[in-house]
């Protein structure tokens, strides 16, 4: 009888092993495959290209040479390859090497953007307001400027980007050339533990929505971080859509497409329950519970091609403020609840100051006696001489939209604290002698207020 043995050689590749094989999370499980189908594929080449070889200088009954330099080449290709992903794999805790550049190279080559643009163009009207130019320009394949947008392909290896627009490099931080191919995770915050302790709670929902493959829409709130390192709210809507058609199927080319809009309205207090939230269990896991489980609420019923994503992002912030703000520290001023919940008034006015010193002019000239210099100065906001604000009666709590130069100097408060505030802060902080001494006062002005929105909004 003729004894068989089986020859073991193993090959030694001296390469850094990503530690993602070594986790249980599903995404880095998908990376740690995705490194060991590479590794093999490279291998079971080299053994297919042996056994592909001409034997005819092997007698009969004489062993075939090993095919060590093949297979030693075929590693050595390996190693330069996880070499080469490695190198800058690593984003704080981060692991996201950039496994996808064929998903990128095959989103270009099909022409996907232009196609997912003509799906979404009433979206991006409507939803995120883009100026007619952007959406020709994101129709055309280019991508809008402004809005902050993503492409994924939940079919390529670890649902890599595979398109980013200017906006959300300017957002972000992160040009397009690194990011894509990545997973988006490198925009969570870099400290795992500051990213569980926040992020956590939505980190299943948006897995789920990505695996599903399927149509519909989510919005989630999460903490993002620039490359910088600044850290901002993002309000991430996502939407499953398919450029070959509906008919087509989620299997057949269907991608995510995403935009990031910047909570910038109620940051403060959103990072103030952060602070709450790191330093242990206490009302900032319940807040933040509450401004998300608002926005899953109207996640149904949101129609982006009817409505703007800005608004429906504002009306939840306001309306969270209203209901957990007074355990704020920061929406409250010696003894009165100002949150700044009309920001938005004051994004709306911006650059029309010197509009009204024009509309009112003959007015200051004549009873205030401001000549033709003063106005000058006065439209510049250089005139310290005249004490003046703006509210909008029609924002929500009357808040101040602008300031002279002479507010600032009289009360010591600045811009960057009054903008998007009612004004009764600059009210006494004892509640009795603000009553006793301003109460008819401030009936009167609370009338004429409302009745000049009530009147403006006709």
């Amino acid at each position: 009888c003729r004894c068989r043995y089986l020859a073991l050689v193993p090959i030694l590749l001296d390469a850094p092993v990503p530690r993602a094989i070594f986790c249980d999370g599903s995404m880095d499980a998908v990376v740690a495959t995705a490194f060991v189908e590479m590794a093999r594929g490279d291998l079971v080449a080299a053994r297919r290209q042996f056994a592909q070889q001409p034997g005819e200088n092997r007698g009969a009954g004489e062993p075939r040479e090993l095919p060590c330099g093949a297979l030693l080449e075929a590693a050595e290709q390996v190693r330069k390859e996880i070499l080469h992903i490695h190198e800058d794999a690593q984003e704080g805790d981060h692991y996201v090497p950039k496994l996808g550049w064929d998903a990128v190279e095959a989103f270009d080559r099909l022409d996907a953007l232009g196609r997912i643009a003509d799906k979404v163009h009433e979206e991006l009207r409507a939803a995120w307001e883009i100026s007619a130019e952007d959406a020709a320009r994101f129709a055309q394949g280019a991508g809008p400027s402004e809005l902050a947008c993503c492409v994924a392909d939940p079919n390529g290896v670890d649902c890599p980007l595979v398109f980013v627009s200017a906006g959300f490099e300017e957002l972000t931080g992160y040009h397009q050339f690194w990011a894509l191919g990545r997973n988006c995770r490198f925009m969570q915050p870099k400290s795992r533990t500051t990213n569980m302790q926040i992020n956590r709670p939505e980190f299943k929902r948006i897995r789920d929505f990505c695996r599903l493959k399927s149509k519909g829409h989510m919005l989630s709130l999460l903490l993002n971080e620039r490359a910088d390192r600044r850290h901002f709210w993002n309000a991430l809507y996502m939407q499953h859509v398919y450029p070959g058609g509906a008919e087509a199927g989620p299997s057949q080319g269907g991608y995510i497409f995403a935009v990031l809009t910047s909570v910038g309205l109620q940051k403060d207090a959103l990072d103030m329950l952060v602070l709450q939230e790191l330093g242990g269990p206490g009302s900032g896991e319940g807040a933040l519970r509450a401004f998300r489980e608002a926005l899953q609420q109207r996640e149904e019923d949101f129609t982006p091609s009817k409505r703007s994503l800005l608004e429906l992002i504002s009306e939840v912030s306001t309306a969270w403020v209203k209901e957990v703000g007074k355990s704020i520290t920061s929406f409250w001023e010696r003894g009165h609840f100002v949150p700044r919940v009309g920001m938005n008034a004051a994004l709306t006015f911006s650059g029309m100051w010197p509009i009204m010193v024009d509309t009112y002019s003959s007015y200051l000239e004549n009873l205030l006696g401001i000549q033709a210099e003063g106005l000058t100065a006065l439209r510049a906001n250089k005139d310290i001489s005249l004490v003046c604000a703006v509210s909008d009666p029609l924002g929500m709590d009357c808040p101040l939209a602008f300031l002279s130069r002479g507010f600032q100097e009289l009360t010591g408060y600045n811009a960057g604290f009054c903008l998007g505030r009612n004004c009764r802060f600059l009210q006494p902080s004892t509640p009795g002698m603000n009553e006793a001494m301003n109460g008819e006062e401030l009936a009167r002005m609370r009338e004429f207020c409302l009745l000049r929105g009530a009147r403006a909004s006709q």
